[in-house]
This record gives structure tokens, C-alpha cells and sequence, in this order.
């Protein structure tokens, strides 16, 4: 499912023509015999300004909602006035209309219409800027057409009104052009905001990735959107030169300034502030041709033969790509020469790609979420066509690597997704080989291997994410999402965490055991998943009656359960209930695997974007239904039930290690009679088991709050996420780092001289060094990665 907001030349043509519309109908019938054009309408305007009692009531009432269409259209016209000439050859074009609805909107704003100040501010809005325009909901003005009811009207007025509506919006198509690439802009804006957060460490690669993909799929729907009108606008370059014609001499100027101020800020950025990347508005037209242009030359040195990788010799291009040796390859747009970082980088991608294409016999799998990059490269090297899409996808890329690169920045965040995936790779493995899942679902766990099997297959592809934050927060999320969503099945489709969410309750209502934090989080998350009707009418008295509600009884068959009575065969004494999923509880996976969009309320780019973010850094820091590790959770239910089982075995007279079908009525029938235990009297050996039960609880979750974050959830509870792995990396001088080099190398080739363990002299003088430095660790273990990529890269140019 999706829901992108209206684009923004939809929006304001609907302004336009629902103010028009009102003039229409204030102009009324004439007998003058003089056709509707646009000038006309300032004597209209002004005869309603000097008679406001020509208008009937229902014209009077609208009138504040026509002037707020008319004030919505002006700003939306002003916003994107830089790329039409300053002046209009006669009565026509934008800077015409644009003085016209001015003047209309200075005139009548004037006029009383004898309402009520209430009244007037409800059906009105006072625009401050464009972005207040954005923010306002797609539903405040309706189409000109529902403007009032229908009625029949002379075909000559119909024709009328149409010739009026071509003159209005004579510069259509270049002003929607225009609406496109600012809209494009915006969101370039938003993705580099949030890649600037991870570098500060108030976000992590998760949201921005979220944000970042979210703009990629907006960008090819707004495309798709202005294609399916003008057919003939297909390439990158097609749209460009819409533009870029309009007027040439302005744009070149716009161009030049923005590129003079993009500089001029960047350079008081590093040198002064905190050296965070600027985004120049507009400067997104400038990357577009830079980008487009280097995707074109790049074609022309592709082979005919699709199975062919292209191959260039070593050097060919500059030194490789380093975030400090060479931050200038990304950093510096340059539209009147091909990228030197993209040039490097593409033919890695092309090899992958025809590679994939040559062993499995397919590409790219379109319908697979968060594959939307290699997708889009793909079709780039396979219909030799630079398309808006792959720009926009290019760009994010590189915004990606010039916020991030620095002092370790990229190569750190980077780090950290690879590290990500093995973490699940491996709690797969060990979950796998308990056997737990597998004697529970035999299918589950299948998936669960094939997941793991996934995860292990994309480390030989590591060596394309280095340089590209973006493709990596996509394959981190990819593992993630898959992960979360085989832990989640698995976890909610069995009954043991809903009756274990039925026995922790009584248990702590009863006394019997306090509050877990832990626990309650998960249970307040799950609650209506567990608990029927709800979690506050389980008390004493009901608690095995609230656990049969909530496993699909209907209320009769638990009332004859209660009574003791056996119910009938067949399906009539049950009743369906929502089956719970990872997208019940979890926004963003709605958003990014679900394609659902409808929840993104807000109409402006930012804000659409921000919310994502915000929703995201919610989910992972607060909710954390992105974060806890249900496949753990699941693994210590099936140990906490054996040990209840174990415990409580005197109530059933049954034992453990029997086969996995007779353990499940055991464990039922102890959750039963414990439930009932609960419920009835407390005599000695009712409380006797309680104490027992809640024993078992509270040895398994009652851990420290440190103990539960390394246990229970695959993301820490802050968002410097680099730092906790790899502590505070301070800006040193490029001295201060050749020092550090010189000292690695030389730790080196101690450690590559040494034939057995090292002399005691020399082990002291190694402990002493990393002493002075512990940042010589952790550079080992980033070269050590670095070294695996290289490996792999050098059999890739190699082969």
C-alpha cells in the first residue's frame, strides 16, 4: 500500500483554479459578451471591493477560503520564480500571472464580508512561507468542482471557463518541471540533515537509512507521476534541460552563486564550526548534473556483451578513494567534469551485478524492499539509460559518504553494520542448533537457516558497501527486518508467550513476585496480543478464564471449560482474533517492507521525512520493538518452561524429556493448574508453587539492567552507537595520525619477526605502547576488515 502526499504543482493548480473559480462565479453572467480572460478579472475584483453586497451569501462565506487558495498559489509561484525571467514579454507567463494574483489578493482582502472574526479565521490562513504552504493538509481546499453543487450550465460558459484555465496555466508544463526539482531538492535536504545527525551521533545508520530510502522511493513515485503526463520527459536529461531552457542566462547565474555559497559555507564549516557538511537549497540541480554526467560517460565504456564486466587499469582514475587521504574525491561537486568517486566505485557495482546475472540467472529482485539501490543500478546498466531514479539514488550515495567520512566516521558506521549482520547471523545459529524452534516449527526454522545462510553469502559482496554507507544500511536493514520478522512469527504464533504473559501477571498481582521492567515493557508492547479483553481485568478470580478468552474460545466453551465439562469436536466453540505481526507494533516496518505510506501525515518533504526519522528513533530507543531480540526471548521462554515443568512436575505427574508433543501438554497442564492455583484460596501448598514459579521468572529476567541490554536486544539504548563500539575517536593532527601509522607499523613487524612467543622485553614494550594509545586496537581491528576487503577486491580486479 502507498500514500505519497499530492505533489506540489498538483496542489497549487488546485488553488489556482479553486480561486478562479470563485471569480467565475462573483463575475457571474454577462451580457457584455466579452469572453473570460484574466484580465477582465481586476474590473471583477475591484467591483467587489467597491460593492461587497453584489455577492450573493454563499460567495460572501466562501470568499476567506478563495483568499487563502490565492495567497496559497503566490507562494507557491514565488518559490520557484528564480528559474522565470524577471520580466514577461507582454501579457503572458509567470512573473504576469504571478502580479495579477497579487494585486487580486491585496484588493479583496479588504472586503468585509460580515462574519464573525471567528468565523473568518477558521475558513482562512495567514501564509508566512512556503514551508507553512507545505505544511497544510492536502484536504483544505477541495477541488473547484465540489466548490458548491453542481448545476447545469451553458456549454458556451463550460468552453468559457476552459480557455480561462489554459491562460492561467499556459507555463504548465514548466512550472511543474520547475515544482519537480525543488520537491527532489527538498528531500536531498532531509537525507543529508540525518546523515549529518549519525556523524554527531544523535542518529544511527538505521534512521537515516529509513530516510534516506523513504526519498529514493518519493523521488521514483514524483518521477513516474510527471512522466505519465509528459511521456517525452524520460531521461535525467530531458527533465534538466526543461528547466535549464527556461531561461539559460538566469539559471547559469543561480547555478554560479549557489556553487559560490556551497564553497564559501563549507569552508567556514571546517574551519570554524563543527565541520559539518552544508546543504545549500538549490543546490541539489547542481549534484543532478554532475551525477548525470558521469553516469553518461560511464555508459559509453560499458561492453555490448551484457556478461562482460569493464575493467580499467589500475590508477586509471586517481588514487583510490580514502575518506582522509582523499575526502575531496565527494566532497567538492564539480558539474563540468565526471566524478572521480563514482568513476572508481561503478565499475564494482557493474562486475557484482553481471556476476549475479552470469551464476544465478537473474538480477535484482524488484519487489524486495530494501534491494531498491542494486534494483536501480541494475536497470541503469541494463537499459544504458540515466533515468531520474538512479541520479537521485546516486546522489543520496554520495551525500552519504561526504557526511560520514572523516576522522574514521565512514569507515567506523560502516564497521558497525557488518558487525550487526554476524550478530544475527550467529543468535540464528545458536538458536538453530538448540533446537527449540525446530521441534516447535519445523518451517520456521527452516527460514530461519536459509536468513543465516543469506547473511553469511553477503560478506563476500562487504567490499561495495565500504564506500557506500547507503548500500550498507540497506543490506544491514534487509538482515534486520528479516530477523525481526521470523523472531516475531515464531515468537507470537506459540502460546508460550502468551500464557507466560497470563502467569507473570497473576504473579505479581498476587505478590508473589515484583515488577521486572523488562518484562513489563515487552507485555505493555504485546498487550493486546495477550490479554482478553485486557491485561487490567485478568485478576483473581479470572486469570485462567482471561488466558482461554485470548487462545480463540469463544465465552461459552470457556465457561464450560471453567465448569469442568468437554467440549464438543469441530470449530464452532472457537472464535478468530487478529493474528498479531511485526507490522502491528512497528511503524517503520510497515514503511519499509510493507510499503504502507498512509500514516506519514504531514505534507511538506521535511516534515514527512523527519517524522520517519522520529518514528524510527522511537521504535529503536523507547518502544524498542526494533530493537529487542524476540529469537533470545523466544529461546529463554522454552528454558523457562522446562524448568517449571521441572519444578512444578508434582502437580502434573509427569516427567521431563519426553518427545516435544507430550511436553507441550505438560507445559499446558502446568500453566492450567497454576493459573487455578492462583485463582483459588491461598493454602500452603498453593502458595508453596507460586513462590516456585515465580523463582523460575525471576532468576531468568530479573537480571541488571546492563545484564538485559546485552542479552535481550541487538541495539544499544543510545544512538552513539560508533562510540560504544569503538570509544571517543578524537580529531588528531595529521601528524598526530602519521605518528600513530608509524607506531602500528612498527607494533607490526614486531609481532611478523617474532617466531613463537614474544621475549618479555618486547611484550612489555608492546603492552606499554597500546597503553599510551588503546586506539592502536582498535585501528588493528579496522585495518584487519580493511585487509579482508582488500583481498576481496584484489581477486575481483584479478578475475
Amino acid at each position: 500500500m502507498s500514500c505519497f502526499p499530492t505533489g506540489k504543482y498538483a496542489r497549487y493548480k488546485r488553488a489556482t483554479a479553486y480561486f478562479l473559480n470563485w471569480l467565475v462565479r462573483a463575475r457571474g453572467p454577462r451580457r457584455d459578451g466579452k469572453q473570460f480572460q484574466l484580465e477582465t478579472f481586476s474590473h471583477v475584483v475591484k467591483e467587489i471591493a467597491a460593492n461587497p453586497s453584489t455577492l450573493t451569501p454563499k460567495l460572501r462565506q466562501g470568499l476567506p477560503k478563495a483568499l487563502a487558495a490565492c495567497q496559497y498559489a503566490i507562494v507557491l509561484r514565488e518559490h520557484v520564480a528564480s528559474f522565470f525571467p524577471e520580466h514577461d514579454e507582454g501579457q503572458a507567463g509567470h512573473q504576469y500571472f504571478m502580479k495579477l494574483l497579487r494585486s487580486w489578493h491585496g484588493i479583496l482582502k479588504t472586503v468585509e464580508v460580515g462574519q464573525t472574526q471567528a468565523a473568518v479565521q477558521s475558513e482562512s490562513a495567514d501564509f508566512e512561507n512556503y514551508y507553512e504552504v507545505l505544511d497544510v493538509d492536502d484536504d483544505f481546499l477541495p477541488d473547484e468542482d465540489s466548490y458548491e453543487a453542481k448545476v447545469e450550465r451553458p456549454q458556451t460558459a463550460i468552453m468559457n471557463k476552459n480557455r480561462l484555465f489554459e491562460e492561467a496555466f499556459a507555463d504548465e508544463m514548466k512550472m511543474e518541471v520547475a515544482c519537480f526539482f525543488t520537491e527532489l531538492d527538498e528531500l536531498m535536504q532531509g537525507v543529508c540533515k540525518v546523515y549529518g545527525q549519525v556523524k554527531r551521533e544523535q542518529r544511527t545508520l538505521v534512521e537515516v537509512t529509513v530516510v534516506a530510502k523513504l526519498a529514493m522511493d518519493s523521488a521514483s513515485a514524483l518521477t513516474a507521476q510527471l512522466q505519465l503526463k509528459y511521456s517525452a520527459l524520460r531521461t535525467s536529461e530531458d527533465l534538466y534541460n526543461v528547466v535549464r531552457n527556461i531561461d539559460p542566462d538566469k539559471f547559469r547565474q543561480r547555478m554560479a552563486a549557489i556553487h559560490t555559497k556551497y564553497l564559501t559555507d563549507l569552508q567556514e564549516s571546517l574551519l570554524n564550526g563543527d565541520g559539518a557538511i552544508p546543504y545549500v537549497p538549490g543546490m541539489f540541480l547542481m549534484d543532478f548534473l554532475g551525477v548525470g554526467t558521469t553516469l553518461a560517460s560511464f555508459l559509453t565504456a560499458l561492453p555490448i556483451d551484457s556478461t562482460k564486466s569493464i575493467k580499467f587499469p589500475t590508477g586509471c582514475f586517481g588514487e583510490a578513494y580514502g575518506e582522509d587521504r582523499t575526502p575531496h574525491y565527494a566532497l567538492l561537486p564539480d558539474p563540468s567534469k565526471s566524478n572521480v568517486f563514482l568513476l572508481q566505485q561503478l565499475p564494482l557495482l557493474h562486475k557484482t551485478i553481471v556476476e549475479k546475472k552470469v551464476t544465478t540467472g537473474s538480477g535484482y529482485d524488484s519487489s524486495a524492499p530494501m534491494d531498491s539501490f542494486m534494483v536501480l543500478m541494475e536497470k541503469y546498466f541494463t537499459t544504458r539509460e540515466v533515468t531520474v531514479p538512479v541520479v537521485f539514488a546516486c546522489i543520496c550515495w554520495m551525500k552519504s559518504v561526504v557526511a560520514l567520512q572523516g576522522d574514521a566516521g565512514l569507515g567506523r558506521n560502516v564497521s558497525l553494520t557488518f558487525k550487526h549482520s554476524t550478530e544475527l547471523m550467529r543468535n540464528i545459529e545458536t538458536t538453530v542448533a538448540k533446537g527449540n524452534v525446530r521441534n516447535a516449527h519445523k518451517k520456521s526454522n527452516n527460514v530461519l537457516q536459509l536468513c543465516a545462510d543469506e547473511i553469511k553469502r553477503s560478506t563476500g559482496h562487504r567490499y561495495l558497501s565500504r564506500a557506500n554507507p547507503l548500500l550498507a544500511g540497506l543490506t544491514m536493514l534487509d538482515h534486520h527486518f528479516k530477523y525481526l520478522h521470523m523472531a516475531s512469527e515464531i515468537l507470537l504464533v506459540t502460546s508460550r508467550f502468551r500464557s507466560f504473559g497470563h502467569v507473570y501477571n497473576a504473579l505479581v498481582k498476587e505478590g508473589y513476585l515484583q515488577h521486572i521492567p523488562f518484562v513489563d515493557d515487552i507485555l505493555e508492547v504485546y498487550s493486546e496480543m495477550i490479554y482478553t479483553p485486557s491485561r487490567e481485568a485478568a485478576t483473581r478470580g479470572s486469570y485462567y478464564r482471561s488466558l482461554l478468552l485470548s487462545v480463540d474460545l469463544r465465552s461459552t466453551s470457556v465457561d464450560a471449560v471453567c465448569r469442568g465439562e468437554t467440549l464438543p469436536a469441530g470449530n464452532e466453540k472457537f472464535k478468530k482474533r487478529k493474528v498479531f505481526h511485526l507490522s502491528d507494533v512497528s511503524e517503520t516496518y510497515q514503511l519499509m517492507v510493507k510499503n504502507d505510506k498512509s500514516r506519514l501525515k504531514h505534507s511538506s518533504w521535511a516534515a514527512i521525512l523527519d517524522g520517519a526519522a522520529n518514528v524510527c528513533s522511537k521504535e529503536l530507543f523507547e518502544t524498542r520493538v526494533l530493537s529487542r531480540d524476540l529469537l533470545k526471548l523466544n529461546d529463554e521462554l522454552a528454558n523457562v518452561y522446562f524448568e517449571l515443568c521441572g519444578e512444578l512436575k508434582a502437580i502434573t505427574g509427569s516427567m521431563s524429556g519426553q518427545n516435544q508433543q507430550q511436553q507441550k501438554k505438560m507445559e499446558d497442564g502446568v500453566i492450567m493448574v497454576l493459573l487455578q492455583l492462583l485463582d483459588g484460596g491461598e493454602t500452603v501448598e498453593a502458595a508453596d508453587m507460586c513462590k516456585k514459579a515465580a523463582a523460575v521468572v525471576r532468576k531468568t529476567f530479573a537480571t541488571p539492567p546492563t545484564a538485559a541490554a546485552d542479552n535481550y536486544f541487538t541495539f544499544p539504548s543510545q544512538p552513539d552507537f560508533v562510540t560504544q563500539e569503538y570509544g571517543s575517536h578524537s580529531v588528531m593532527s595529521s601528524e598526530e595520525k602519521d605518528n600513530r601509522e608509524q607506531m602500528f607499523s612498527k607494533l607490526m613487524k614486531l609481532l611478523q619477526t617474532s617466531n613463537g612467543p614474544l621475549a618479555r622485553s618486547t611484550l612489555r614494550y608492546l603492552k606499554l605502547e597500546i597503553k599510551k594509545d588503546r586506539e592502536l586496537l582498535a585501528f588493528a581491528l579496522y585495518c584487519i576488515m580493511l585487509l579482508q576487503d582488500q583481498h576481496t577486491m584484489l581477486n575481483w580486479w584479478s578475475g
